[in-house]
């Protein structure tokens, strides 16, 4: 079954002047891109925008643009590098203050309107963006538009990457958004924007107006908030993917695992270590919490763990010597924490890494019982048999 995120751009009222149907769209879309005072918003507005998602289940990103209200960041400003890397980091940092006294947490970065257009093609200006997120949130994932340099960049970089397409913007044969200044830029038939998009969605190729489709990447669509036909053709969108067999749902980054499972955000100061034997095993050590995957190598890592193991996620005994019932043993008792943990969120954009001891065998047992118990939990590709014949 496809799954697809659902996003808009959101928060972009100013005091008393109000820019889209915020309650209307957060009631539809599974992301909001939330303005950080850049190109809209302030700090009311924000504090608005991320309280309302937060009610409505609705994940939220920073949205920093260009310092320019009057061209609602739609228009190139002439910065250096360096002043985009420090508006950049000032405005994420913004929302993620606000969001503390909201509380609720920001989960990804996404540039909004010119500089993000810049951003697909100029290296100085993507690199300047990532720049900005990993000196002040480098566990942010980067929302990017599909098959661009700030893609690639952002990946090079080592952050984690989502990729988007757009519901209500024409594409030019080069995968790029044709520019608002010529005719046909903005999609405003919803139906045509809904069956365009389930068309992409099974055949991963994106129409256009110069030429031949181009093939794209999507974790996620965006649907602009701004427009005035943006909650018609957010809830066209939505009712026509669902009706195809696609489920709606925000993509979810590693570090929301840690939340889930026990209440407590992965903060950057966390960090992942190995151990074990050829790497087999992992200790995955956040802060003081440490959990660990099955089969933890040895009798020595597992004592060393002591009363630092926090449940529910269990640890094989003596893995090294574990035969295929211990292992299953102990997937069950971790199958069973995780349906109790995450009940029924899917966990997209996690990998789970399994160490199996005792060859073959052992590995499609274990396969065997997780596929029922925690594939739909990871969906496809997601969940990793590393194996350690012993």
């Amino acid at each position: 079954m496809k799954v697809i995120d659902l996003n808009s751009d959101l928060g972009e009222s100013y005091g008393p002047w109000t820019m889209g149907d915020d309650q209307a769209v957060l009631g539809i879309v599974t992301s909001a891109n939330v303005a950080c005072g850049g190109h809209a918003s302030d700090p009311e507005t924000m504090f608005k925008t991320l309280t309302l998602a937060k009610q409505k289940g609705v994940s939220v990103g920073a949205h920093p643009g260009y310092p320019d209200r009057e061209g609602f960041g739609r228009r190139i400003i002439p910065y250096t590098l360096g002043e985009i890397e420090r508006f950049t980091a000032g405005q994420i940092g913004t929302l993620l203050g606000i969001a503390a006294l909201a509380g609720t947490r920001v989960t990804y970065m996404k540039p909004h309107g010119a500089i993000a257009n810049q951003a697909m093609d100029d290296e100085g200006v993507a690199q300047a963006l990532i720049n900005a997120t990993k000196a002040v949130a480098p566990e942010l994932p980067v929302l990017a538009i599909s098959g661009t340099v700030l893609e690639h960049l952002a990946r090079k970089n080592g952050l984690e990457v989502y990729s988007e397409i757009f519901a209500d913007r024409a594409y030019t044969s080069k995968g790029r958004l044709v520019s608002r200044a010529l005719d046909g830029a903005m999609v405003t038939d919803a139906d045509f924007a809904a069956q365009r998009l389930v068309d992409f969605l099974k055949t991963g190729l994106m129409p256009t107006l110069d030429g031949a489709p181009v093939k794209l990447e999507a974790h996620s669509i965006c649907v602009h908030g701004d427009s005035a036909h943006a909650v018609g053709m957010a809830r066209k969108v939505r009712a026509a993917l669902e009706g195809e067999g696609v489920t709606i749902r925000r993509f979810v980054g590693p570090q929301d695992i840690v939340e889930l499972l026990f209440g407590q955000q992965l903060m950057p100061e966390h960090q992942i270590i190995d151990t074990a034997a050829g790497g087999q095993s992992l200790l995955r050590q956040f802060g003081g919490i440490v959990i660990a995957d099955i089969g933890v190598e040895g009798g020595d890592d597992a004592d060393r763990m002591g009363d630092d193991m926090l449940q529910p996620v269990a640890v094989g005994t003596d893995a090294a010597h574990a035969t295929p019932g211990q292992n299953i043993a102990t997937i069950a008792q971790m199958c069973h924490a995780f349906e109790q943990a995450v009940g029924d969120n899917r966990l997209e954009g996690v990998q789970l890494q399994l160490p199996c001891f005792g060859g073959e065998t052992d590995r499609d047992i274990i396969a065997d019982h997780l596929e029922g118990d925690l594939v739909d939990h990871f969906g496809d590709h997601r969940i990793d048999l590393a194996g350690h014949d012993a």
